[in-house]
């Protein structure tokens, strides 16, 4: 029994390797065949085993949406993940632009913090918001053409506001020595 069984398994990859043909004798009877006979039509072809591999996954990148004249737009001010100590809430936000922004072309910053957009109108790489809520905020810019188009995009970055009032003590206060 081992034996037939080694032979059978033995002889699956030559019969799956194999053409079939199918014809007809002079009887009538239908004959399938793995030698080919005068008249007689393939069916079955050796089959090549193919893979073709999932895309690979897109990370997002600071690439622009379309093709641009800008090669860079960095968010430099705050860092990701810092935490901004204010008690007003203010906040500076420094971008780098890479080269420098066609303003003559009606091209635009944009700063969106926590999905709300902020149009820079001056058209400075500085800019400073105020009366941000305490806790975490995110930071996205954008150079926008005038059709309002986006030519380029930064990376999106979170960062931390932390409103802690100034605590003075009074100067009559004990102290606790």
């Amino acid at each position: 029994m081992k034996i037939r069984l080694a032979l059978v398994v033995s002889l699956v990859p030559l019969i799956a390797a194999a053409e079939i043909y199918k014809s007809v004798d002079s009887e009538g009877n239908v004959v399938f065949s793995d030698q080919p006979t005068p008249g007689a039509k393939i069916i079955l072809q050796e089959l090549t085993p193919t893979y073709a591999p999932p895309p690979l996954p897109q990370a997002e990148t600071n690439a622009p949406a379309i093709a641009s004249y800008y090669t860079a737009l960095r968010i430099r001010k705050p860092a990701p993940g810092e935490t901004v100590r204010d008690a007003t809430g203010a906040l500076t936000i420094d971008l780098e632009v890479v080269p420098p922004l066609k303003i003559q072309e009606g091209h635009l910053l944009t700063v969106a913090v926590d999905g709300k957009n902020l149009t820079s109108h001056d058209n400075t790489t500085q800019l400073t918001i105020s009366n941000l809520a305490s806790g975490a905020h995110t930071l996205k810019a954008q150079i926008t053409d005038a059709a309002g188009q986006v030519q380029y995009s930064s990376g999106s970055i979170t960062f931390h506001m932390q409103r802690n009032p100034s605590v003075k003590e009074p100067a009559n206060a004990p102290s606790g020595r």
